[in-house]
C-alpha cells in the first residue's frame, strides 16, 4: 500500500494517553464532554505521527503480509462476530480495502494500482481475511487477531 500515517478518531485519542497531545485543550474538553454514543458519530480524523506519540517504541516499516482484517461492524448491531475467509471468497469486501492512493501517487502501468480490481485479487486474493461484523467489540477482535498472529508465527 501507500505509506500514510494512521488515522484515528477522537474517541480513540481520548482513550490512549499518548494520543491526547494531538488535540488542542479546547477540543479535548469538547470531546471529553460527549457521551460514548455521541463520540461514535463524530467524523473528525487525526493523523498519528507514531514516532512522536510513542517515542522509543520499535516498529517495522516493512513486513510480510500474513492476512487481512476487515471491520464492517457498527454500534448497536448486537454481538460481534467474525468469519475467516479470503478476499477471493468474499469479493464483496474489496471496497473495504481498495483505496485510491491519492494525487501524489499516480498508478504504475501494469502495477498494483492498475485499472481494475483484478490486481487486488492477484496480490491479496488468497490471504486469510478476518471479517468482523455485528456489533463493535474491540476486546473480542483483539483476542481473535492475537490468536491469528500467533498461529501465523508458528507456521513459519
Amino acid at each position: 500500500g501507500v505509506p500514510k500515517l494512521p488515522r484515528v478518531n477522537p474517541g480513540t485519542m481520548l482513550s490512549i494517553p499518548s494520543l491526547t497531545q494531538l488535540l488542542h485543550e479546547e477540543k479535548q474538553a469538547q470531546y471529553a464532554a460527549m457521551t460514548k454514543e455521541q463520540l461514535w458519530t463524530v467524523e473528525d480524523k487525526y493523523d498519528v505521527p507514531i514516532g512522536d506519540c510513542f517515542p522509543g517504541c520499535v516498529f517495522r516499516l516493512q513486513a510480510p503480509i500474513r492476512g487481512l482484517v476487515v471491520l464492517s461492524w457498527s454500534v448497536g448491531r448486537g454481538r460481534a462476530e467474525f468469519e475467516r475467509t479470503s478476499l477471493r471468497e468474499a469479493s464483496w469486501l474489496l471496497p473495504a480495502i481498495s483505496k485510491q492512493p491519492g494525487a501524489f501517487y499516480l498508478p504504475r502501468s501494469g502495477g498494483f494500482f492498475g485499472k481494475d480490481d483484478a490486481d487486488y485479487f492477484d496480490v491479496l486474493g488468497d490471504f486469510p481475511l478476518l471479517h468482523f461484523k455485528g456489533g463493535v467489540d474491540f476486546d473480542f477482535a483483539k483476542k481473535i487477531c492475537d490468536e491469528f498472529v500467533l498461529s501465523a508465527k508458528t507456521q513459519n
